[in-house]
């Protein structure tokens, strides 16, 4: 399995991000969506890096007890490598050194391989947004982990965290 570092997202990191944002969604985000997560407090924005390359990143919100996930790829090319759940384990932990007891996110209710992955880190889908998504008018469906300090949530991702390693 590749060595991943994860760091801070910086500025410097953004021709890569936007380059793989590209790439992953129909409707990407722009430099300065990036700039703003950057300049949020509330924002935890990092990137996964080997030696060489950024191989994935993540953003998330966090207000309160919550954190709200509302970025994550990783580059096509890339998928099928566990690259996407090491950056989704990354952000869980990060989010829960901070505090966070709830997570959230919204993913396109045609996304399979997503809806998969936030299902096995322990994500329920609890409502639908109809027409969320303005590129082509696919449904949100809105997952949560509504106890990540849960003993069986902890145990979950100690086991998905053992598999990763």
């Amino acid at each position: 399995m590749i060595a991943l570092e994860f760091r801070p997202m910086t500025e410097s990191d953004l021709e890569a991000v936007l380059a793989i944002e590209q790439a992953s969604f129909p409707r990407p985000w722009t430099c300065g969506l990036f700039l703003q997560a950057l300049a949020n407090p509330q924002t935890y924005a990092f990137v996964a890096a080997s030696r060489t390359e950024v191989l994935g990143y993540g953003v998330g919100e966090f207000v309160d007890d919550e954190c709200h996930v509302v970025n994550l790829a990783v580059p096509p090319s890339r998928r099928r490598e566990r690259l996407g759940a090491r950056c989704l384990l990354h952000l869980l932990e990060t989010g829960r050194a901070h505090g966070a007891r709830k997570f959230t996110l919204e993913v396109r209710a045609t996304n399979a391989a997503a809806l998969a992955l936030y299902e096995k880190f322990g994500f329920i889908a609890v409502a639908r947004r109809p027409r969320y998504y303005a590129d082509d008018g696919t449904d949100a469906v809105i997952m949560w982990i509504l106890n990540a300090e849960s003993v069986e949530q902890q145990a979950r991702l100690d086991r998905l965290g053992e598999e990763l390693a």
